[in-house]
């Protein structure tokens, strides 16, 4: 399928090759020999010339372990993921990265990125611009998750299709141009072609332009709007709190009376209180007075006998604590000891651990970088939609959902979340044509014609390796 061969038609091949092979009992024969026979049947069947210079081409490709990367870029909703399944099944290409595991791991690590909160479901509060700048943030730490996976494919000579919305190929640029062996240039129009099948005529800038001088105008004439109700309910308030102040003002004078009043009662009852007391703790001060002489002789005798009794109580249980103190301060002694040991094996932990840490960030860090030596095929592809298909799609994918609580941040109205939602992907849409670099395969894609896409994505590809087959790369 990689030289473009139909598949029956390729089993068919394969079947007269054995068919040939057997009845010239041919059983030991070499790769030379073999290629033979088989390019003699391949023109039979009308497939010589171009294939089989292609099948030779990629029999020395894989031989000599040459890497095919294939970056898809495309905004949501549009059938990414199956055009490049497909692609894999067409190319036999077993490697393919999503970027949407990626970004599931990048939020369990990164705090700025919302767990379950997707970019295209957050509140911004019609501000595009502040979508625009975590759009591109995103990609850039997407970027970072998936470069050591294409390091990895340059090093060990495999192919691998990296795909999803958060393949912003202009953070690829420097794999594109320091990397590829298919050098390709591109005309400038390419981008203009493609606005036009997808019929934008205003840029992006302006697009944002205009829909902020649209929001501003909403948000002057609501400001206004909210002042002279304000001003409204600020004069009721005042002639309320004027009406407040003069009923206080009448409470405070009769409460002021009030108080006067009660309080000469009071002195009254408390002078009354003072002197009754007083008479009451002279006559209990003569009778206590009587009561201790009574009883300080017999408390005297008693507290001497008590005295001596405590003396011998005291020198016995010191008689008795003498050995028990002494085991005491030996495992004092050892729990020191042991505590030592411990504080020893915890900073050696600590230790390891850290050792282990900048371990792991070097081996992290040199798989980010790109090997200097190694090169690939490298094929920067952007898929677009329609606006009018795209907007169908979107309406399919929310009328399938189970849970509406996502698309909150979209709007209160399912009509203005959906209208929202589409805005959101023709926005990062326009963002990834005006930023993609001049060597990128862009494809607009029309629904129901999926073998047609996937014909011109195997063509394209197989154009940039025979590039790199003809500068002499491999």
């Amino acid at each position: 399928m990689f030289t473009q061969v139909p598949y029956h038609k390729s089993l068919r091949i394969a079947m007269d090759l054995k068919k040939k092979l057997v009845d010239e009992e041919k059983v030991n024969i070499d790769q030379e020999q073999m290629l033979k026979h088989l390019f003699e049947i391949m023109k039979k069947s009308g497939y010589g010339g171009k294939y089989t210079r292609r099948y030779e081409m990629i029999i020395r490709m894989y031989n000599q372990r040459v890497p095919v990367i294939i970056l898809i870029s495309g905004t949501g909703l549009i059938g990414k993921s199956t055009i490049a399944v497909r692609l894999s099944e067409r190319l036999n290409l077993a490697n393919i990265l999503q970027t949407e595991i990626v970004y599931g791991l990048m939020v369990d690590h990164i705090q700025k990125f919302k767990p379950n909160q997707r970019i295209w479901y957050r509140d911004f509060g019609g501000d595009m611009e502040t979508f625009f700048k975590e759009f591109k943030y995103e990609c850039k730490i997407v970027q970072q998750g998936v470069s050591p996976d294409i390091s990895k494919s340059l090093r060990d000579g495999k192919s691998i299709i990296i795909e999803g919305s958060h393949v912003a190929l202009a953070n690829f640029t420097e794999l594109i141009t320091n990397h590829n062996m298919a050098v390709v240039e591109r005309k400038n129009n390419i981008k203009e072609q493609a606005k036009k099948k997808l019929g934008i005529k205003t840029s992006l800038i302006e697009r944002l332009r205009l829909e902020r001088k649209k929001n501003m105008k909403k948000n002057s004439q609501e400001k206004m709007e909210t002042q002279k109700e304000k001003e409204k309910e600020n004069e009721k308030g005042k002639e309320n709190e004027i009406e407040k102040e003069k009923e206080k003002e009448g409470r405070k004078k009769e409460n002021e009376k009030e108080k006067e009043k009660e309080k000469i009662e009071n002195q009254e009852i408390i002078k009354n209180e003072k002197e009754i007391v007083q008479e009451k703790e002279k006559e209990n001060e003569k009778e206590q007075g009587e009561k201790k002489k009574q009883e300080q002789e017999p408390e005297t005798q008693k507290k001497n006998k008590k005295t001596e009794n405590k003396e011998i109580i005291d020198n016995e249980k010191e008689k008795e604590n003498e050995p028990e103190q002494d085991k005491e301060k030996e495992n004092s002694s050892n729990l020191e000891t042991s505590d030592e040991s411990d504080d020893e094996l915890e900073k050696e932990g600590e230790r390891h651990s850290k050792k282990k840490y900048q371990i792991l960030k070097k081996t992290f860090l040199e798989r980010q970088q790109l090997p200097k030596d190694s090169k690939g095929v490298i094929i920067p592809i952007l898929l677009t939609l329609h606006e009018d298909y795209h907007r169908s799609y979107v309406e399919d994918w929310v009328s399938c959902l189970e849970n509406y609580d996502i698309l909150k941040g979209c709007g209160d109205d399912l009509e203005t979340q959906t209208n929202n939602l589409l805005k959101r992907y023709q926005i990062v849409q326009q963002i990834l044509i005006d930023s993609c670099p001049s060597e990128t395969e862009i494809v607009v894609i029309e629904p129901g014609e999926i073998e047609s896409i996937l014909n011109t994505l195997q063509s394209a590809i197989l154009e940039r390796i025979e590039i790199a087959a003809n500068l002499g790369e491999f």
